[in-house]
């Protein structure tokens, strides 16, 4: 994944056979959209849909420039981004490829230290190395293209570009030749990492709407035991003076709407704890997803994406009147508002202790059809439920491969790989 605006709209794959194995590229929209951060987010939605489709791949390629020399808002926000989407079973699978490394001799130059200082601070036991990160140039490429399209160049200006290519070439092969030691990733453990933070946000919601209808409740009940007060001393009133016989119709009226009014307390006052129940239950599930998101993904949010915001609204802002876009800057202001409302979410989540957490996908699922079974808020759980899902999701995302013809001559044989690029 790579910085900047993308070329690549939607997820797709490149099929190559080699000899009788199968290398399977699957491109994807880069990270750090000049869209914005919305178009961010509908970038990796699409990507989880789309690997819906495979149930491994082999590595995860992040692509990079060997440029960056300090830690930028952007440069963390790109990298975190690709992580928070990530089980931590994955780890292994990731590498490192450095592109237009030829300026710096086919070495990451001064963005390996401040990408081993990000992958340090935040403690996610990966760090780029000569073993993992792989360096090439594809202007030997662009040479051959132009080739190909007449364009006639002299020997001392191919011999440059020949030197790239067979550099570019091995570093390929050492790539391959390390993914083939790695144990592929399993897809839905990266799958249901982002389903449970979908669903911890999703239960935000209903736990508010649930806030609401008992305290309606609490109110209706205090109202009807004030009814009741006042039956009572109407009853106390028509009784004074020894003329009950006289308001015995009246009395037994108000009686009467007394002991439906204890019967409606009575049925209000179940619903009042079955509600707080309910909202404890989810409360704890909540904590339960959460400790799943902490236990399983390489990082659980993306914490660099207020900064990346500020970032972005300090520059709109700074835009001279007649270039500025106002309804951006709003936007953006409302996109860091609900990041930070989702960020407290997530946050609460993962720190609230529970006795017993959920380890497994087959306990994420078990404690779904737990929460769908709940009395009151158990159908509007489940509705939220499957708008958020990915598998929902993944029938709006075209799936298609490509069969790319190779010639079996340039080819080197070997074992064949799918890789998430």
């Amino acid at each position: 994944m790579q910085a900047g605006k993308s070329a690549t709209k939607q997820p797709r794959s490149y099929v190559f056979h080699v000899g009788d194995q199968i290398v399977r590229l699957i491109d994807t929209p880069g990270v750090g959209n000049s869209e914005g951060i919305e178009q961010d987010k509908k970038n990796f939605d699409n990507i989880l849909s789309y690997l819906t489709h495979y149930d491994e791949i082999h590595a995860v390629c992040i692509l990079l420039k060997p440029n960056n020399f300090r830690l930028s808002a952007m440069f963390r926000f790109c990298i975190q981004e690709l992580l928070a989407h990530l089980h931590s079973s994955a780890k292994d699978n990731i590498v490192f490829c450095f592109t237009n490394a030829r300026a710096t001799f086919y070495q990451p130059g001064d963005t390996l230290h401040a990408l081993n200082r990000l992958l340090h601070d935040r403690n996610v036991g990966i760090k780029a190395t000569e073993h993992n990160y792989f360096c090439f140039d594809n202007e030997a490429f662009r040479f051959l293209a132009c080739l190909k399209n007449g364009v006639v160049f002299n020997q001392g200006d191919s011999r440059p570009y020949g030197e790239s290519w067979k550099r570019s070439v091995e570093e390929t092969l050492r790539l391959f030749t390390h993914i083939g030691t790695l144990t592929p990733h399993k897809v839905t453990d990266t799958l249901n990492v982002n389903e449970v933070r979908r669903i911890i946000l999703a239960m935000s919601t209903p736990l508010a709407e649930l806030a609401v209808v008992i305290q309606h409740n609490v109110q209706s009940d205090i109202d009807a035991k004030m009814q009741i007060e006042k039956y009572d001393k109407d009853i106390e009133f028509l009784k004074q003076g020894g003329l009950e016989s006289h308001f015995q119709a009246q009395i037994n009226e108000r009686k009467s709407d007394k002991e439906r009014k204890e019967a409606l307390i009575k049925a209000i006052d179940r619903k009042i704890r079955e509600l707080m129940e309910e909202q404890k239950y989810i409360i704890k599930a909540s904590a339960k997803f959460g400790s799943y998101l902490k236990a399983n993904a390489i990082i659980p949010y993306n914490d660099a994406v207020a900064d990346y915001l500020d970032m972005s609204i300090e520059q709109e802002r700074n835009k001279a009147k007649a270039i500025r876009n106002d309804p951006l800057l709003v936007q953006m202001q409302s996109m860091k508002r609900e990041y930070e409302q989702q960020r407290a979410i997530l946050d609460e989540a993962i720190v609230e202790k529970t006795g017993e957490n959920i380890r497994t996908p087959e306990d994420v699922k078990k404690l779904q059809e737990e929460l769908f079974r709940l009395k009151h808020m158990g159908e509007t759980l489940k509705y939220r439920f499957d708008i958020i899902s990915i598998s929902r999701s993944a029938h709006n995302v075209t799936f298609k491969e490509r069969i790319v013809p190779v010639r079996q001559s340039y080819l080197v044989q070997g074992k064949a790989y799918s890789v998430f690029v």
